[in-house]
This record gives structure tokens, sequence and C-alpha cells, in this order.
């Protein structure tokens, strides 16, 4: 089973990250960028591509 946190690129995002990595340590982080500040305000076509990056299968409609 593969674990992989999406969590925001700040403070908090890093606590959390911190705390997977002690108990999952076989997890793959994935980030948004910082200047969209948190996952909910990441375009959908942002998404879709770091998404697609870690070999998520996403609908051609956030691709576009």
């Amino acid at each position: 089973m593969s674990y992989l946190p999406f969590l925001m690129p700040h403070t908090s995002g890093d606590k959390l990250r911190a705390l997977m990595d002690r108990h999952y340590p076989e997890a793959e982080h994935l980030r948004t960028m910082p200047t969209y500040k948190e996952v909910e305000t990441t375009p959908r076509k942002v998404l879709a591509m770091i998404l697609l990056r870690a070999h998520f299968s996403i609908h051609n409609e956030y691709i576009l």
C-alpha cells in the first residue's frame, strides 16, 4: 500500500509531514506550490499535473 499525503507548503504542513515521516516513513509526499498557499486554492489543472507525476489517472477535462 502507498501513502501519498497531499499537504500544504507552510509551517502546519511541515509539521504534519514530519509526523507522517515518523509514522509512515515509506510515504511519498505530494506538494502544491507555495504560490497557492494551500491545496484548496491550487488550480485544478496544477493539481492534475501534480497527481499525474505521482502516477494517478486523471480525467482529460482537468488536464486540458
